[in-house]
């Protein structure tokens, strides 16, 4: 009684195997140590996802003599094939913690210890990662009391001869090439081209870029894959590439702030073989980048005319004797601003220079959108704006053009019949008062 009762729970002993990796994925494996020939038990896997969401897939090794039937999928396709259990997920459930199991039995003639293996693979940050799943040890006991002999000596046999590969074997075995072009669209942009013939390669696939400092990167085309550029890596990865023999890629490198010199592109081809991870290295291309040299060329602000505004007479001014036409030509150098008026006239002095310069780079520098009207006085080249019968009105265009356009340095000037003369007797002969 005492002995069918630890047999009892030798069969449904569990051994609970947990796994941790940095990413917060853990895997709980539930396995029984027991089993009897012809019977079947339950095996559980429970995956808490930890920061895993997208492409992930569970694979188990199962020995020869066993067979699997699914129960819980967990939203992911399930297979056994060539004694391989097999659960892929697109995209892994909401749900932190999940399980699957499956159906477990073993041929009637089975004897002996087995181990099942198996992996938990996923992507995260765009790289393919994986953990093993803990092995588990299932012992299938027939409940008789086995005789052991003892081993005879066997004559020796001669080592097999190793033959060639079949042509379905070679058929059968991966094989990728890649080239990589490089063709300049101008003088900062250039189209990378990759072109890619595969056989019998599936599953996850990856092509990783290194791309010099002082470039950028934009996708083109990726036939299908996810498309990512950080840290100087352009990278097109695949949960499932497509089948396909011939495929081809393509993304744009910007010249940002890259100096003159030659540059190298280097990549890698990525493929798993089974459990193995391949990679097919990409020859280098060298490219030359010559930077686009751009002179300023320094405008020499207009110096300030140093002015003084003068205030207007308060006293009574005495009536002068009427001066000849020549006498009053004599006294100032004034050339006449274009179309010049028969009238006391005021305008705002917005710049004056020394230099010959355009009014347009006057009225691209302030955003002036009016005329600007140039004239050649005492030395200086004056430019102004505006066209006012009262000082008031020129004023308050002053007033603007402080506030709108930043010319702190803009003052109100005065003409009479054209000839520049100061505000002060522009104001008697029109008979106005200053205004501060």
């Amino acid at each position: 009684m005492i002995k069918q009762l630890i047999l009892l729970l030798n069969l449904f002993a569990v051994i609970i195997y947990n796994t941790f990796f940095p990413s917060g994925v853990t895997i709980e494996n539930k396995t029984p140590q027991s089993l009897k020939p012809g019977e079947e038990t339950t095996v559980e896997i429970i995956i808490n996802k930890g920061e895993v969401s997208s492409f992930a897939k569970l694979e188990q090794i199962i020995p020869a003599g066993f067979t699997v039937t699914q129960l819980e999928n967990a939203g992911a396709t399930f297979s056994f094939t060539d004694q391989k259990v097999k659960f892929i997920w697109m995209s892994l459930p909401a749900d932190a913690q999940f399980k699957v199991s499956y159906k477990l039995k073993a041929a009637a003639d089975v004897k002996g210890s087995y181990s099942i293996t198996g992996k938990f693979s996923f992507i995260l940050n765009n790289e393919r990662s994986s953990i093993d799943i803990p092995n588990a040890n299932i012992t299938i006991n027939t409940g008789e009391v086995v005789k052991v002999e003892e081993p005879k000596e066997e004559p020796k046999k001669e080592e097999p001869k190793e033959t060639p590969p079949t042509v379905n074997e070679v058929k059968s075995i991966p094989s990728v090439s890649c080239k990589r072009t490089v063709s300049s669209q101008n003088n900062s942009e250039y189209t990378i081209n990759i072109k890619i013939e595969k056989e019998n390669i599936e599953g996850f696939v990856k092509i990783e870029e290194l791309v010099p400092s002082g470039f950028s990167v934009s996708e083109i085309q990726s036939a299908g894959a996810t498309f990512s550029f950080s840290e100087d890596k352009v990278k097109f990865m695949w949960v499932a590439v497509p089948s396909t023999k011939n495929m081809e890629v393509s993304y744009k490198l910007t010249a940002n702030n890259a100096t003159t010199g030659n540059y190298t592109l280097s990549g890698v081809f990525s493929y798993m073989q089974g459990e193995e991870n391949k990679k097919y290295l990409l020859d280098n291309s060298l490219f030359t980048y010559k930077a686009i040299e751009v002179i300023t060329q320094k405008i020499e602000e207009p110096k300030k005319e140093e002015t003084i505004k003068e205030e207007p007479v308060k006293t009574t001014v005495k009536e002068e004797p009427t001066k000849t036409k020549e006498e009053q030509n004599s006294r100032s150098t004034t050339s006449n601003i274009p179309l010049p008026d028969k009238s006391v006239k005021y305008r705002v002095q917005i710049a004056a220079t020394h230099q010959n310069i355009s009014d347009n780079h006057f009225k691209n520098k302030f955003s002036l959108n009016e005329k600007i009207a140039r004239e050649m006085h005492e030395g200086w080249n004056k430019f102004t704006i505006g066209g006012y019968t009262t000082y008031k009105e020129a004023r308050d265009k002053r007033n603007v053009v402080w506030n709108n356009h930043k010319i702190t340095d803009a003052f109100v000037t005065a003409y009479n019949n054209g000839v520049r003369v100061t505000v002060q007797e522009a104001l008697m002969i029109s008979n106005q008062k200053w205004i501060q």
